[in-house]
Formats: structure tokens, sequence, C-alpha cells
């Protein structure tokens, strides 16, 4: 059979794998809500990535921006002469690669036609990249690749360009651009997009290539992962200079500065500083439409307007470095879903094996599921920063639902278990002592024991053997059982609990499991209240069963050992020591008595003022060599009347005259005393004591120490 600890951690790992295995389908097929959520948790890791590294400072925007087109004439778009001489200067700057983020299919031929020779002229200039407009036309059929159509720019400028590029920047559902498609398949044949072409020219790169498995984009010695949709995902930067700027990733130069410049150079207006073009020399060249009332702007993970040309520039920048964003395939996230799920659970199930509090363990759950969590967050962060994007939302999802459920199921676990402890164990022993071990756990667990003080009572009926000979058996248990429930109910009323029983007698306990600072206050409490309880319930059980019930009970107050006794098959708690067996041996010495209640002298100094006692006798048990003081337990001193309290004056004095070896004076007073109340046995045992020393005077060392020889 499974131990405790492996049912539980049982219970804890069910529902974290099944909860696992769920959230595995889900990361493996990619629906279309979960993905939804995934791309936006996807862009908050790339915004935080995206601010540790930073863009290239090799790359320019060249921004056609309100000024220019204030500059160039105040028509949109710019005139192409003005497009022309912003092409020139560039190049005289130093630029590497131009890459012109226009579709120019326009004619604008007739009075125009000069404008477009200038600008093709400007063109053949050399390593001028073209952008052409490539609309899908969707997919071909039996599930062929997507085609796209092609819009070249005019034939004179396509002859003057060093490459073409297309530029249908696709967005994902929620209208953001996370991957770029860099092939275009179109009735001319493949087009490479403007980034792509961009970077083959800048790199000297030989053209770019599909692997076989149609899983890479090559171009050169750079291998871009492809989605399975055959784009590329970006791999968003930070601003070039470190500032926390999503307008200006890249530096940027505006077109009305070139246009200054082509102006100076035909001896109209003045030059802009030498500075503010410096950033062209050497490099690669984006020019851009950045008028304020443009609509070349989309979001992206990082800029919520970012302009085209950033974004073809960010995608030049991975291609040059050769940094980009690899999804993992869905059996990847699907591992880390069902690994993250049963993680948790078990999480869950080590700490409540580790604390017996539902409370503590609750709490502690949260914390390490949080923990786990968090570290799970910090993972995926990092995987996207150096490149990789494993699943986050399915995965965390699974796991918090995973933990939700370990953490349900092992609450019910706890609540049917306890409930069955409590039900099963409560016939068997104190339910208090049952609510206290499930409230303590480690009590349970703990073979062997602790030393504490405590309060222990033992009680059985008088003459149970002559009650039982005139009974059948059913009957005497009936009676028993009601005797034995009665009695209980009122130690447990008293913060006690009934330890156990052994035929008509019964021992219960005060101050364990947990320590009770009151233990002698409520031990003698309970036991003057089941006195009067039996008193009460007498009349009744003499008319139904024809008997008197009368009870002896002893009460110590001591050190015990508290805790798991037995072998390791079977075991109870309970308690043992010394005094523990002196309580039981003061329920038999009320016989020597007749007395009803006797407490050891602990038990006395413990219980404090509030209760009334009478000095029994100095008394030495069987098996012991030194005499303890024992008390009757009276009443508790506020229910007493003050001729009741004068009365047990009057008793100590007789009991230390009795000490103090006076006889004849402890005789009168006893005898006194007895004739006010003839069935007063302890009285009655002095009389008899003080006349049998006056006839026979004790030895000179006489301690006034009574041996009791009966257990």
């Amino acid at each position: 059979m499974p131990s405790a600890s492996a049912r539980k951690l049982r219970a804890a790992l069910w529902p974290g794998l099944a909860a696992g295995l769920v959230a595995g389908a889900v990361a493996a097929a990619r629906p279309a809500a979960p993905e939804a959520i995934e791309r936006l948790l996807y862009d908050v890791r790339a915004r935080t990535a995206a601010q540790g590294q930073r863009a290239s400072p090799g790359i320019v925007l060249v921004a056609v921006d309100d000024a220019a087109i204030a500059l160039g004439g105040g028509t949109y778009p710019l005139p192409r002469s003005a497009l022309a001489a912003i092409v020139d200067e560039i190049r005289r700057a130093g630029a590497r690669v131009i890459a012109l983020d226009f579709v120019l299919v326009d004619s604008l031929e007739g009075s125009l036609a000069e404008e477009n020779e200038a600008l093709a002229e400007a063109i053949s200039g050399g390593r001028v990249v073209l952008a052409a407009s490539t609309p899908s036309e969707g997919a071909g059929a039996s599930g062929a690749p997507l085609r796209f159509g092609l819009q070249p720019p005019l034939p004179r400028f396509e002859k003057a360009a060093a490459a073409l590029g297309g530029v249908s920047q696709e967005v994902d559902g929620d209208g953001r651009v996370r991957a770029l498609r860099h092939l275009y398949a179109t009735p001319r044949g493949e087009i490479e997009s403007l980034p792509l072409a961009t970077a083959r020219l800048a790199l000297g790169s030989p053209p770019p290539s599909i692997s076989p498995d149609g899983r890479t984009l090559r171009l050169g010695d750079r291998d871009a992962p492809l989605t399975p949709d055959g784009r590329v995902l970006v791999r968003w930067l930070g601003a070039f200079d470190g500032r926390p700027d999503p307008d200006q990733v890249y530096p940027q130069v505006s077109a009305a500065d070139l246009l200054r410049a082509s102006l100076a150079r035909e001896g109209e207006g003045q030059a802009p500083a030498a500075s503010v073009l410096a950033p062209l020399d050497g490099a690669v060249v984006v020019i851009s439409p950045a008028v304020t009332a443009g609509k070349d702007k989309r979001p992206t993970p990082v800029n919520p307007h970012a302009i085209g040309g950033e974004i073809v520039a960010t995608a030049i920048d991975g291609f040059l470095r050769g940094a980009f964003v690899a999804r993992a395939p869905p059996l990847s996230d699907a591992a880390a879903a069902v690994g993250l799920a049963v993680l948790a659970a078990l999480a869950v199930g080590l700490l409540a094996l580790a604390s017996a509090r539902p409370a503590v363990t609750a709490a502690l759950s949260v914390l390490a599921v949080g923990a786990l969590l968090a570290g799970y967050w910090t993972l995926t962060s990092t995987l996207v920063a150096r490149g990789t994007w494993l699943a986050a939302g399915v995965p965390l999802s699974g796991a918090f639902v995973a933990a939700l459920a370990a953490d349900l199921r092992l609450f019910a676990a706890e609540r049917r278990d306890r409930r069955f402890i409590h039900d099963a164990l409560g016939r068997y022993t104190s339910p208090d002592l049952v609510r206290t071990l499930l409230e303590r756990r480690d009590l349970l667990d703990r073979f062997g024991g602790a030393k504490q003080e405590l309060t222990v009572y033992f009680s059985d009926i008088r003459g149970f053997t002559s009650v039982s000979e005139g009974m059948d058996p059913e009957t005497l248990v009936q009676l028993l059982n009601e005797y034995l429930s009665a009695q209980a109910e009122i130690v447990e009323a008293h913060h006690g609990y009934v330890d156990k029983y052994v035929g008509d007698a019964i021992m219960a306990v005060w101050g364990a499991p947990l320590p009770d600072p009151q233990h002698a206050a409520r031990a003698c409490r309970a036991a003057l209240a089941l006195r009067d309880n039996l008193t009460r319930l007498r009349p009744a059980w003499r008319e139904r069963y024809g008997v008197d019930i009368f009870a002896r009970a002893g009460v110590n107050t001591c050190e015990a050992v508290a805790g798991n006794i037995g072998s390791m098959r079977k075991a109870q708690y309970t308690v043992l020591g010394d005094g523990v067996n002196l309580a039981s041996r003061l329920e038999g010495a009320n016989k020597a008595y007749g007395t009803e209640i006797l407490v050891g002298d602990r038990t006395r100094q413990a219980a404090g003022e509030a209760f009334a006692f009478r000095a029994m006798d100095l008394l030495r048990v069987k098996g012991k060599h030194q005499g303890v003081p024992v008390f009757v337990l009276v009443a508790e001193r506020s229910a007493l009347a003050a001729p009741e309290l004068a009365r047990l004056a009057r008793w100590e004095e007789a009991v230390a005259g009795y000490r103090g070896r006076r006889f004849g004076e402890a005789r009168a007073t006893f005898a006194a005393l007895l004739a006010e109340r003839p069935d007063d046995e302890p009285c009655r045992v002095y009389v008899e004591r003080c006349e049998a020393f006056l006839a026979a005077p004790p030895p000179p060392d006489w301690d006034g120490v009574y041996e009791l020889h009966d257990k």
C-alpha cells in the first residue's frame, strides 16, 4: 500500500499532468485565440529584449518629412526631380547602398518627362534598390504557396536600378508587423523583398536560396528561419544611441537637408553643416516617406506608429547581423507546457508534504508557483533576446491551472481524509484530540514523544464487579456506554481529551498534545463536574438498571512523556510517566479514605486558590519509598458557604495536630467533625488512627506517612 506521502504526491500530480496534457495539446495545435494572446506576450518580451540590443548606426533613414515636402514645392508625393536630387546627395555623402521605399509606378510623363529622366539618371548612378508593389493573389491550387502580383516601377527606373524589392508588409490578425516575407512568387519569378535585396547588395552575397526542407532562407552564410507561411520574424532592436525613443531607432537625416545641400551646390541658399550629413558616409540608406499625414505607418512590438522605412531598416539590420528570431516548433511548446504544469503540481504536492497546516501550505504554494512561473517567464524572455520564441501564454496558463487543480485536489483529499479520520477516530478517542492532531500533523508523524507538563485524571466505578455480576452483558454494555458517553462529554467540554477506556475506567489528559497553562485548573473543574453529573444521573440509572453508580477519581499534575507510543505498525497517542502512575494510584487510594476525588500536591498548587482542598494524608504508594501529600478536592471555593469553609479550617487544624503527634487533641476535633456529619469517612479514618496511636504511640522517627499496600 502506498505511503501517505506518495498518495499526496499522486493526488497533486494527476490533475497537474491532466492540465499539462491539455495545455500541451493546445500549444501544439496553436488555435487562434491562444495564439492572439501569445503574440501579445511575445511583444512584451520582444520590447524588453530590444532595450538591451542597439540598432546599427550604419543604417540610416532619410525621412521625406513635412519640411522636405515644403522645400520641394509643397506637393506630395515629392516631385521626382527633388527625389533625384536627394538620391544624388546621398551618393555624394558616401552611402554604400540606397533603398528607395517609394513605388514609382505612375508615369508622370508629358511636362514632367524631364523629372523622370533626372530620377532615372540618379538611380543609374549605382547600388540603388527600388521598391516594387507585390500584392497578394492568395494561395495556389491544392495548397500551393502563396502567389503575388507584381507592379514594378516604370521600365526606365527598373532598368536603372541595381535591384527590385517587394514591399507588401503583411500584418498579423491584430494589425501588427512581426514578420516579413522576403521572397515573392510572382508571374516574373521569385522577387526579393526590399530589405533582402538591399542587404544582399550591401554584403555582396549571391542570390538567396531556400533550404530543401523549406525552413530556412539562406543569404550567403546567414540562415534566416522561416515561419510555416514563409516569413522571417524580425529581430526588433532598441535605439542606436541607447535613448528610450521608439520613434528614432536608427539615425535619421531629413530629406530637407539633402535638398538644401543640392540647392547650395547650385548657388541657392546655405548648405547644412557637414555633421548633419556625416551619418550617411558608408551607410546603408533607406529613403522613406515620413510626412505627418502619411499612411505608411504600422504598429510593431516596439513602436505603435513605426514608419515603413524603420521596419525595412530593422529587417536589413537583421540580415547584416545574421540575427533573427526562430519560433520554437509546436512540439517544443507542447513539451514546455506539459513540463511546466507537472513542475507546478509537483511543487504544490511537495509543499503539502512539508507543511501540515493547510493555510501555510496554500501560502507557500502561491509563492512557489509564482516563483516557478516568474522563472519560466524570465527564461522565455532570455530566449527571445537570443533569438528563440518559446511559447509563454499556454504553458503559463497550463501551469497555473495545474497548480490550482492540484491545490483543489489536495484540499478535497484533505477534507475527505480529515472527515474520515475525525469520524473514525472520534469514535475511539477524543474528537478534541483528533482535531488537534489533524491541525498538527507533525505530532502524528513523530514516532516517540516529548516531555511536557500536564494533568492526568483516572476514574472508575466503585464496586463495579458487584454491579456487573447482577446484570446481563447486553444491559451492562448499555449502562457502560451511557456512563462513559456522559463523562466523556464533560471531559471534552473542559478542554481535555479521553486517552482511553479500560472497562469502566476512564483516563483523561489536560495539557497535551498542545501545552495549556490552565491544565490543572481545567482538570479540577472537570473532576468536580464529573462528580456532580454522576450525582444527577444516579437516580435515573437506579430506576432503569437497579444499581447505584458511584465513581472514584485520582488527579495528578506532573512532567510526563506525551507522544506516539507503540510499535511501528500500531501506535497510540498517550502519556507515560511516574506522575501518570501516581494519578492511577490516587484513584485507588480513595477506597482507603472513603473519598471521591484525591489530587496530588502539584495539582493543588497549580490549580490555585479558586479551589478548596482538604489535606488528606502523606501517602506512600506501593512501589515508592517517599510519601507524597495528597488532598481531597472539595469544590470551587466560590461555591462554599462560610460554615463549610470554617469546617475545612478545623479539619486542617486537626490534621496538623495529628502530624505533630498531638493525637488526643486531634482525635477530639476529628470526633467533633464526625459527630456533625456522621457520613464523613475521612473523619472516621482519622479518629481510628488517633485512637490506635494513643494506645500504642508510633516510634520517635515516625514521619506521619501512611503506606498504601494496595494499588
